[in-house]
């Protein structure tokens, strides 16, 4: 191959054919063709021809896929024709975060929507899930109380500290840090056995609550956090299902 010389509109490339005697080549098991293409890290995707003796091609490269379905055979030409005919076209502006959804419908037809398929649960699906995360959380908590029974100095903790299971968190509507970089947040907790002692604090990822009402023999009782950690990443941290180890 070669360069022309000749220069085209922005845009657009041209490949021109020399002058060969297509008959005879074909005759003598000799088939010409051209390629042109896009090699990227996944791989090269692009179009095969059979060219004319002497003719110039013009093409105009528009970054769109067409999808279409059908029997292929590994490493052949597909027809061009026959996929663009009866394909979804998508653009690149059809992406989102580098994912797009393609959906033949019934009726034939395509729809194509930006980013990956939407999540989908049936109801039933649902709620075997939604019952079976309470019967777990109902087996720990009783796991729990039949432990600080039979053992309540097991797993290293003193005679004053308990592990339990936090069930429920209500936020205060305050928050921040105020004129420094502090974070205060407070709200109300409940737990899943009721507090066998006066606890001041609890420890959740190394991190520590202040509890305010002491808790003794209930299962709610008020906290405050006073921190360096954000709002959010506090938030993120201390919610129902997560363990928590209460001491005096």
């Amino acid at each position: 191959m070669k360069q022309t010389g000749a220069s085209t509109k922005d845009g657009t490339i041209q490949i021109t054919s020399n002058n060969f005697d297509k008959p005879g080549n074909e005759e003598n098991s000799w088939f010409s063709n051209m390629s042109f293409g896009i090699q990227s890290a996944a791989g090269f995707i692009g179009m095969t021809w059979s060219p004319a003796p002497g003719m110039t091609r013009t093409l105009e490269p528009k970054f769109s896929f067409y999808i279409s379905t059908g029997s292929f055979d590994y490493n052949s030409l597909a027809q061009w024709t026959d996929v663009s005919s009866q394909a979804a076209t998508v653009q690149l502006s059809d992406f989102k975060q580098f994912n797009c959804t393609v959906t033949l419908l019934p009726n034939g037809t395509w729809t194509v929507s930006p980013g990956r398929p939407p999540q989908k649960v049936s109801a039933q699906a649902y709620q075997a899930l939604v019952s079976s995360h309470q019967a777990l959380c109902n087996s720990h908590a009783e796991l729990i109380s039949l432990a600080d029974a039979i053992a309540p100095l097991g797993d290293g903790l003193a005679a004053t500290a308990q592990l339990d299971v936090i069930t429920e968190v209500d936020w205060d509507n305050q928050l921040k840090a105020v004129n420094g970089p502090l974070t205060f947040l407070s709200g109300r907790l409940r737990v899943g056995t009721a507090l066998a002692a006066g606890f001041g604090f609890f420890i959740l990822s190394g991190v520590r609550f202040t509890i305010k009402n002491g808790g003794t023999g209930g299962t709610q009782f008020d906290f405050e956090y006073n921190g360096t950690q954000s709002a959010q990443n506090i938030k993120d941290l201390l919610h129902a299902g997560v363990e928590a180890e209460f001491r005096k």
